[in-house]
């Protein structure tokens, strides 16, 4: 018993080394246009630049198709939503965002739900859904810039609902302040292995699902489909140029 326990333990911190050595995005094309942040991710003065630069406010970072990322729907619909950086980060896009939020909104599973968003990133999933409903939204990453992105976008959404982790994911999902969530969307690095996905989908499957939970795996669209747990009910995958959602309805519990 305790030498499972030790091999346990020992495996978990092995997937965690290992998410947080592919823990860096595929890069991406910055825009040519000249609107990079202008100290949008300067903590002081709620997001905006010290001293001479008072009064500016941050330009939020342009996706690789010139367009500027922003809530697709809800309360908080048409606001600009600031990105990461440096080609450190892959934001989902808005076309994306917007077709999975359709789906799950007409399967009613957003409204009033409990929402984890892992692997975050600026949080634009975990930020939608809040915008359309969510009663509570958890934006979990383990890298300091993108959780402070979140954090910046969260306050200036003023959306209450919403908490920002920065923690590595399994850790946090090992922890005790883990929600039971209805619905988890999980954007990792198109670098994480499959071994190391699975590892993820096994620790939501121990723990913190509400009954019938949906799962929804953003990945590159040359991945094979996730290893769900035990029980769980595949739905497929919907494909978006190189994106691919896969998604799963997890186990009832007894």
């Amino acid at each position: 018993m305790g030498g499972s326990e030790i091999d346990q333990g020992s495996r978990r911190e092995h997937v965690e080394s290992m998410i947080l050595m592919h823990g860096r995005r595929r890069p991406r094309r910055v825009a040519k246009s000249g609107t990079a942040a202008s100290g949008g991710d300067r903590e002081s003065g709620c997001g905006r630049a010290a001293a001479g630069e008072r009064g500016r406010q941050a330009v939020p970072t342009l996706r690789d198709d010139g367009a500027v990322t922003r809530i697709i729907a809800g309360v908080a619909r048409g606001r600009r939503l600031e990105t990461p950086r440096g080609a450190a980060t892959r934001p989902t896009s808005d076309r994306v965002r917007e077709a999975l939020f359709g789906s799950l909104d007409a399967r009613g599973v957003v409204d009033g739900a409990v929402v984890l968003d892992l692997f975050a990133g600026s949080g634009a999933l975990g930020l939608e859904a809040a915008s359309r409903g969510a009663k509570e939204a958890v934006l979990v990453d383990s890298a300091r810039e993108p959780v402070a992105v979140a954090r910046r976008n969260a306050a200036a959404l003023g959306l209450a609902s919403v908490r920002v982790v920065q923690a590595p994911v399994l850790r946090w999902l090992a922890g005790h302040d883990v929600p039971a969530a209805d619905l988890v969307l999980l954007d990792p690095p198109y670098g994480l292995g499959e071994d190391e996905l699975a590892a993820v989908l096994q620790a939501l499957d121990a723990g913190p699902l509400a009954d019938g939970a949906l799962v929804v795996a953003e990945r590159d669209g040359r991945s094979p489909e996730p290893v769900w747990p035990r029980g769980w009910e595949p739905e497929g995958a919907r494909r978006y140029g190189d994106t691919a959602l896969w998604t799963a309805a997890a186990k009832l519990r007894p």
